[in-house]
């Protein structure tokens, strides 16, 4: 038997035959025949699902862009608020950091809780690029909220069982 048969061979030998296909293992399918695991990777964006794949690089896509911005942020909490000391900041420097922070949150957020997490990215980009950002804000703010638009979609196409076309099959 070929690990691609076994899963034929399910109903006819109940008791020595298990197989795993869980969302857990997205990309391989496990299969535990007689003592002996057997690992095959499933193929076709089908069986791995677009919408999985999709979320997955939205996640990817929002970690990078919150070490990005980060790193930003570390610089100007030095700048502003280490540095010099004796001197306190101006309000606006303070609205900023709490704004910056708001959009690292966020980013952070939007991994776990798509909702939230891209309401609260949205609406601290917006206020706090097109306050400093100048002439290059729609480009950050289009930067920043990528990945949140990516998961908000998966969020919206899972909860409401949004089916995407199957690829098309070879003639």
């Amino acid at each position: 038997m070929t690990p691609l048969r076994l899963a034929s061979y399910r109903a006819r030998i109940p008791g020595r035959l298990l197989h795993f296909d869980q969302k857990w293992l997205p990309f391989f399918r496990l299969t535990l025949f007689s003592g002996m695991i057997i690992v095959a990777m499933k193929t076709g964006l089908h069986s791995i699902g677009i919408i999985n794949a999709l979320r997955w690089a939205g996640r990817v896509m929002a970690l990078l862009v919150f070490l990005f911005w980060r790193a930003f942020f570390v610089e100007h909490m030095w700048e502003w608020l280490i540095n010099p000391y004796p001197n306190v900041p101006p309000p606006k420097v303070w609205v900023g950091r709490a704004l910056h922070f708001l959009i690292l949150l966020g980013l952070l957020l939007v991994m776990r809780w798509p909702l939230v997490g891209a309401i609260l990215v949205f609406a601290a980009s917006v206020a706090f690029f097109s306050s400093t950002a100048g002439s290059n804000a729609p480009l950050f703010i289009g930067m920043t909220c990528l990945p949140a638009v990516l998961l908000l979609f998966c969020w919206w196409a899972t909860r409401h069982g949004v089916k995407l076309p199957e690829p098309a099959k070879n003639l």
